[in-house]
């Protein structure tokens, strides 16, 4: 929050793993803040990073919440079911288009052709709550902890996200910027290694 440390967040790409009978990328998201604690277990399609499940752990004030979010790509809607101290709730959004999720952009934007990542490009994105436009602005140097890259940023209009994606061949996720309800956060690579494999 401005120049004061207010918590801290963790993403790991954990690789595939199974759900629902399907094979699925499992990313995890952990952040904690004060006494607000929230580890995220997302499972998204391997063809282009859209949610299809996603189980969330919230910890408020000593009071726990779990929270399942189950996504019909096809019918473009996610059934939300709320479960804790007060009882379980279960909700129904239903969109226009496919639905997505603000952690898994990144892995999205990785994903685009070599055609779409010229600056100009843009997409709608969808969330459960929001909806706003992402356009690929520039191409600019920056430094994370994992050392200096040339990245793909990308910036949506109304201001809520930015994110930057290496041009290198595997397109590696380097740095997120608010995503989280709270307050503005940022989310760097720290870590690189090379494998032989796309993910």
């Amino acid at each position: 929050m401005g120049p004061l440390r207010a918590g801290s967040a963790e993403l790991t790409f954990l690789g595939k793993a199974a759900i629902s009978g399907s094979q699925a990328y499992l990313i995890r998201f952990e952040s904690r803040v004060g006494t607000f604690y929230d580890l995220e277990n997302i499972y998204a399609e391997t063809e282009n990073f859209y949610p299809v499940y996603i189980e969330r752990k919230i910890k408020k004030f000593g009071i726990k919440t779990n929270i399942k979010e189950r996504y019909d790509r096809k019918n473009y809607k996610v059934e939300i079911v709320k479960g804790g101290f007060f009882g379980k709730k279960t909700e129904v959004i239903k969109k226009q288009s496919p639905i997505h999720n603000s952690i898994l952009l990144i892995y999205y934007c990785r994903r685009l052709s070599s055609s779409e990542l010229k600056p100009g490009y843009e997409f709608d994105v969808v969330l459960p709550t929001d909806e706003f436009k992402v356009t690929l602005t520039r191409i600019e140097k920056i430094k994370v902890p994992a050392g200096n890259f040339q990245a793909y940023l990308f910036e949506s209009n109304p201001e809520r996200i930015r994110l930057w994606v290496a041009t290198d061949k595997r397109r590696t996720p380097l740095k997120m910027e608010n995503l989280t309800s709270f307050g503005p956060s940022s989310i760097v690579l720290e870590k690189y290694w090379h494998k032989d494999t796309e993910e």
